[in-house]
């Protein structure tokens, strides 16, 4: 269709794909390595849970820690719903170590912290 200076079609989106039973003949023939291979396969949770089993997945799953944080709600019991707690987590100062003109290397301690309080306030 042809209307104001554009033209608009209607077809089906492509994507490229490598075939997996391709990509596994590379490997069998020599022609990558076994390392390569590793590299560029990755396994899905939910296709091992679907095709191998569920027991599988629980014996070869294994947490991996991010690098990006995330607000993570969880519902309490009731007897932790009238509860309000704040914490804040605080980072070790390094020790800061100056070095003097003279050959005496003299070392001090870190400024004083900060003291985050917590209160607790529960209604009954």
């Amino acid at each position: 269709m042809l209307h104001g200076g554009y033209r608009f079609d209607y077809s089906q989106t492509e994507s490229e794909v490598i075939e997996t039973n391709d990509f596994l003949t590379l490997y069998e023939s020599g022609q990558i390595t076994r390392d390569q291979f590793i590299k560029c396969v990755s396994v899905q949770k939910g296709s091992v849970d679907t095709y191998i089993g569920s027991d599988v997945t629980l014996r070869l799953v294994k947490n991996r820690i991010g690098k990006e944080f995330d607000v993570r709600i969880t519902q309490l019991d009731i007897d932790s719903a009238n509860e309000s707690v704040i914490v804040v987590p605080e980072a070790e100062q390094p020790i800061i170590r100056k070095k003097l003109f003279a050959r005496n290397t003299k070392t001090t301690a870190p400024a004083k912290t900060l003291v985050r309080r917590i209160n607790v306030k529960t209604k009954k």
